[in-house]
């Protein structure tokens, strides 16, 4: 019996002044400025004139730099303290090098770092050289608050570097959470409002236009950009981009290195320089716990690409429309797979489709155009580093191409049909890829591939036997977001219950009690979205069994009265007893604006509880890890909303009391926790939504 795991790591992941002139700078406000035309949008929504800022009117000396680095650092989410960390890293790397000038717009949030005089807002500044953990560079604005998910306040940060710094080379680095083409700088003072690859695009070339600059390099600090069809949208604008095909660790790039050997060798190209960028980050993190990618793309053959990927997308249609795409599904369910089963690695897909000789031999044309297209990758991706994890499959360039599951339904339909956050995407319109995956999809191709017994919700399958060290799969699926129960009652033996995800059979949960000593059921109790599903009974003695899925209505709070629980946990107690993966629901909505108080309580020498807060759809807005006998949280509602209150077992075995009070009816005096807007990326939703099932969610971009 496998009732032996590696422990689950219990991780989540003064000011100088510019050089005072002998009069005073009068800020001019000039009702022509294209930031305070009345009624701009901002993805669609009104944005008033005093949310956008006023160029500034600085008078700075003209000199010729040989690098200017803008970064354009959103730190307005959970990103925050690192976003002053890698504002520190800026400083630490720069020296008294002249010639190089690094610029950078950062916006922070509230809650989340407390240092520097807990300033919130954007501002602006030069960065200067400075070994300590306390802002030092010059301030050049305060613009207080700014949506850094408008393309306005890009544009206008752009236009605010080429207009005051005459520089050789531009290197334009986008910080933030990213999620592909879905957009990058969510914003938690905008109600999470994101920059898309169109307003991202517009803004860059309203400058290029404007100032007939264009960028050496663009990079995204954000997870999971350097998909092709982000790639593109730079080709014009940029020699050459960098960005991760998987996710990035909080602590993003590391720019103490980077900005070193550029203040040492201000002259070097930006070939040399996008190799410095990915060696440092390759060097930064530990590849024991880290599982990371970067790469470079030379945009200079992005259009090469586009016209071998044409030749390439028209021959497998014709290898669907002829019946045989079983070749390419087969390919496809096997190519490296990228955020949630979304995007997956183009140079893998590519070579999988070669590997089928059948194919090959029979469609000359495919393999013409795979040989063409995998050349034209190779001139694409110049510089590319990824964790021996992948096994040599994440070669630096990723393409839209998600499975096919209702999760996925209306992001592909918005992909085909160009529409939503795919609004305006040139890689649609000037390639056939999207017409490939509208013949895929359409031909049945791209859905999960699995084979055991269905079991249907709130069916029993009635006494099973099973015999030592014997499996029994089963497939089920979630048709909505839920919490869901299931059990196997176990007789006459010992059985234990295991819970995968049903596409490449990822552990999410598992009840491997002692049967009967623990207890006679095994019991699983987690929240699910849609998708399918796959238990396993293992057999570690022969029994009989009785497996059953239910969906779970989570009780409803009432404000001021406790509630009581007990359960076992993911890490058991010793000897691996009680080790089951049940989380508590509850649920409550908050229809009077106000503070509200949340208080878990147990006896921490025999278990561990922690709470989480979630939406309906289970995104996490607030949790607590507390060590001791305690979790609390607290958080300031303005509008009615309903939220679910999750214990998660983690250690031990033991019960818990649960409170949630106001001031209207006594709190527990908890200390205000860092409130976060619920910032989710698509599918990210599925490592918060199994909250703690593996709660190995390292912090990521």
């Amino acid at each position: 019996m496998l009732n032996s795991f590696n422990k689950i790591a219990k991780k989540i992941r003064s000011v100088n002044a510019l050089l005072l002139l002998p009069f005073v700078l009068i800020m001019l406000f000039s009702s022509t400025t294209i930031l305070q035309t009345q009624g701009q949008t901002q993805n669609d929504q009104i944005v008033s004139q005093e949310s956008l800022p006023t160029q500034l009117n600085v008078t700075i000396k003209a000199y010729d730099y040989e690098w200017v680095v803008m970064v354009y650092l959103d730190g307005d989410n959970d990103l925050e303290e690192v976003a002053i960390e890698d504002f520190n890293e800026l400083e630490s790397g720069l020296g008294s090098n002249t010639d190089i000038k690094v610029i950078v717009l950062i916006d922070r949030a509230v809650g989340y770092d407390t240092s520097n005089g807990d300033w919130t807002g954007a501002r602006i500044y030069e960065i200067v050289s400075d070994d300590t953990t306390t802002i030092a560079s010059t301030l050049l604005s305060d613009e207080g608050e700014l949506n850094m998910a408008n393309g306005d306040i890009l544009e206008y940060f752009i236009d605010f570097c080429f207009t005051n710094y005459d520089a050789n080379q531009y290197w334009l680095n986008i910080w933030d959470h990213g999620g592909g083409i879905d957009g990058i700088c969510w914003d938690d003072s905008a109600s999470a409002d994101k920059l898309t690859m169109e307003e991202m695009q517009v803004a860059i070339q309203e400058n290029i236009d404007t100032h007939s600059e264009t960028f050496a390099i663009i990079s995204h600090d954000a997870c999971y950009m350097n998909m092709i069809e982000v790639a593109y949208e730079f080709k014009d604008q940029a020699d050459y981009f960098i960005a991760s095909e998987e996710s990035i660790p909080f602590a993003g790039f590391d720019y103490a290195p980077v900005i070193s050997s550029l203040n040492d060798t201000a002259t070097m190209d930006a070939a040399t320089l996008s190799t410095v960028i990915v060696d440092a980050y390759e060097s930064y993190y530990n590849p024991s716990v880290d599982y990371t990618t970067l790469s470079t793309i030379n945009l200079s053959v992005m259009d090469v690409v586009a016209q071998e990927l044409n030749y390439f997308a028209g021959n497998l249609s014709i290898v669907v429309a002829d019946g045989n795409g079983g070749g390419i599904n087969d390919a496809f369910l096997d190519t490296q797979f990228f955020y949630d089963y979304f995007i997956v690695d183009l140079v893998h897909f590519v070579e999988n489709i070669q590997a089928n000789s059948t194919m090959m031999s029979s469609y000359t044309l495919l393999s013409t155009s795979a040989t063409n297209l995998q050349s034209a990758l190779a001139d694409l991706i110049v510089d590319n580093y990824q964790h021996s994890c992948y096994s040599s499959n994440a070669n630096g360039i990723t393409i839209f191409m998600p499975v096919d599951t209702p999760t996925y339904v209306p992001y592909i339909q918005d992909y085909l049909d160009v529409t939503d956050s795919y609004a305006f995407l040139d890689w649609q319109t000037d390639t056939l890829w999207d017409e490939f995956l509208d013949d895929f999809y359409t031909a049945g191709f791209g859905a999960q591939k699995l084979d055991f017994d269905e079991i249907d919700i709130g069916v029993s399958t009635g006494t099973v036997s099973i015999s030592e060290d014997e499996d029994h799969y089963y497939q089920f699926y979630i048709p909505d977001y839920g919490i869901y129960e299931i059990t196997a009652l176990v007789s006459g033996g010992d059985a234990d219950l295991y819970l995968y995800g049903g596409f490449d059979l990822t552990l999410m949960g598992y009840s491997i009690l002692y049967n009967p000593g623990d207890s006679n059921t095994e019991a699983i109790q987690l929240a699910f979205q849609p998708g399918t599903y796959v238990i396993n009974i293992y057999g570690y003695s022969s029994s009989t069994y009785d497996l059953r899925i239910e969906e779970v209505t989570p009780q409803t709070l009432v404000l001021g009265n406790s509630v009581t629980d007990s359960s076992g946990s993911h890490e058991g107690v010793d000897n691996d007893h009680f080790q089951q993966t049940y989380n508590h629901y509850y649920q409550f909505t908050f229809d009077t604006p106000g503070d509200y108080y949340l208080e878990l309580t147990y006896n921490s020498a025999v278990v561990d509880f922690d709470l989480f807060v979630t939406t309906e759809t289970f995104v996490i807005i607030d949790s607590s890890e507390g060590v001791g006998d305690t979790d609390s949280l607290s958080l300031t509602i303005t509008e009615s909303v309903t939220y679910i209150i999750c214990i998660f077992s983690y250690e031990g075995q033991g019960s818990f009391t649960f409170t949630l009070t106001s001031d209207e009816v006594g709190s527990s005096s908890s200390e205000p926790s860092g409130l976060f807007n619920g910032f989710t990326i698509i599918v990210s939703t599925f490592g918060l939504i199994a909250v703690g099932a593996y709660v190995l969610r390292k912090k990521n971009r």
